[in-house]
């Protein structure tokens, strides 16, 4: 089988948290990716690995419970992997990727088991991340980025992707001058994205070609504004549907991007979750705040040739500066 599968699992450090207090603490750090842009028929080759497709019937039999359904029809992931797609007229194919990604996140986590000292996500992978942590139960948490995942598709805007050395002072300026178009994402030192209205967001692209030749624009088929106030109903209307849901402590420190430090207080953690859904993505800050000896491994579906999490991670910690993460039992691949 030719897959377009990646697993990336950094060779572990050896240690854990209890060492000598001489010793460089030394952690593994599980890494969630968010939604990218992936082909319909990349989905083929994820079903031909077992723990995968198991993830994803047990996920279906969730859904046809739920009679979830997307414009009246039901919300089938099989049927999407082999690709059979409804035409949708108010959703973008982020319905689908939403709750794919996840599942195939968390099914190779389980499946490979690398150690586990904390974990952290790259915007929606933050939501895989809390479910693995424990924070969330698997249907619980699978529901929810379903929901999240339905109320996003909907939300309109476009966005481009931005590489090159990133002047973000005048991105920031850029985008802030021209209504509804924001800076939304800082992946790395050389990664960017501006998100908002898809016609502001065609013109923008046209004048940063002119005005900042030194970047590579291209439209990004992500299916949304993310991470910018374009997405205020979608976050009301997710709170709301998390309003009796009790988050958990996590099993293992948790560290979130909105503030690129553990977080152990459920409440807290669910608030931070949401905010992220309005909130400029800045995760150089995240990642400066790793500790220099900490090994990355990462949970990597097909990209596409894009950059991965591990990489930005590299790029952020160019000005290191050291995250102390709380004393935790370290944890395998499993997910509640």
């Amino acid at each position: 089988m030719k897959s377009i599968l990646k697993y990336i699992l950094v060779p572990a450090n050896a240690g854990s948290f209890h060492q000598k207090e001489n010793e460089e603490a030394k952690v593994n750090i599980v890494v969630f990716q968010g939604l990218r842009p992936i082909h319909p028929a990349a989905w083929q080759d994820m079903l031909s690995i077992p723990a995968v497709s198991l993830k994803i019937q047990a996920a279906q039999a969730i859904l046809k419970e739920e009679d979830i359904r997307v414009e009246g029809y039901p919300l089938n992931l099989i049927d999407y992997s082999t690709g059979k797609i409804p035409p949708l007229s108010h959703h973008t194919l982020t319905v689908f990727e939403h709750p794919m990604i996840f599942l195939t996140s968390l099914a190779l986590w389980e499946a490979k088991k690398p150690p586990c000292d904390g974990v952290m996500g790259f915007s929606m992978g933050e939501w895989t991340a809390a479910v693995a942590a424990g924070c969330l139960g698997f249907r619980k948490g699978f529901l929810t980025i379903v929901k999240r995942g339905m109320l996003t598709s909907q939300a309109g805007g476009s966005s481009l992707l931005l590489r090159g050395p990133l002047p973000i002072k005048r991105l920031r300026a850029f985008s802030a001058f021209t209504k509804d178009v924001w800076l939304a994402n800082i992946s790395s030192f050389s990664q960017g994205i501006i998100s908002g209205e898809s016609e502001k967001i065609t013109a923008i692209q046209q004048e940063l070609g002119k005005s900042h030749r030194q970047l590579k624009v291209n439209p990004l088929d992500i299916g949304g504004a993310f991470h910018t106030p374009a997405m205020r109903n979608a976050r009301k209307e997710l709170t709301t549907f998390l309003r009796d849901v009790k988050f958990r402590s996590p099993r293992v420190p948790l560290i979130l991007n909105a503030t690129g430090e553990p977080e152990e207080n459920p409440s807290e953690i669910k608030r931070l979750l949401l905010r992220q859904m309005t909130a400029r993505l800045y995760f150089p800050r995240t990642a400066r705040k790793l500790p220099p000896s900490a090994s990355i491994h990462e949970i990597v579906v097909p990209l596409g040739g894009r950059l991965t999490v591990s990489q930005f991670i590299n790029d952020g910690k160019k000005r290191p500066r050291q995250l102390s993460l709380p004393k935790r039992t370290a944890i395998a691949g499993q997910s509640a």
